[in-house]
């Protein structure tokens, strides 16, 4: 039997990194965090093996979080955010995808 994935989930933003705010007071780093550790969630219960850049509110630099991917040997990393605006007219997704397997290396 092939081994199933092992997904990497980057909760964007937190700790000090709190500068995305939305109209109605959402605060970007609290929203996706709480998304990451649903998605953690699901994808285990749905066989993966799911490691996290952070489990809670705390500051990380980009080079930390490539770190931890790439020191877990991830297949696929998924960098979670949602882009608060202070406008609540915009809207809208972003996707940004990446054939390399060494995260954070142009």
């Amino acid at each position: 039997m092939k081994a199933m994935a092992k997904i990497g989930i980057d909760p964007g933003h937190g700790g000090t990194d709190r500068a995305n705010v939305g109209s109605t007071g959402y605060v970007e780093a609290d929203g996706v965090l709480d998304m990451s550790l649903a998605c953690r969630e699901d994808l285990i219960r749905a066989g993966f093996k799911v490691v996290m850049t952070r489990e809670t509110d705390q500051s990380l630099t980009l080079d930390q979080r490539a770190a931890i991917l790439n020191q877990a040997k991830v297949d696929y990393a998924i960098s979670i955010h949602t882009n608060a605006a202070a406008v609540p007219s915009v809207r809208g997704i972003e996707t940004i995808y990446s054939i390399n397997r060494v995260w954070g290396k142009g």
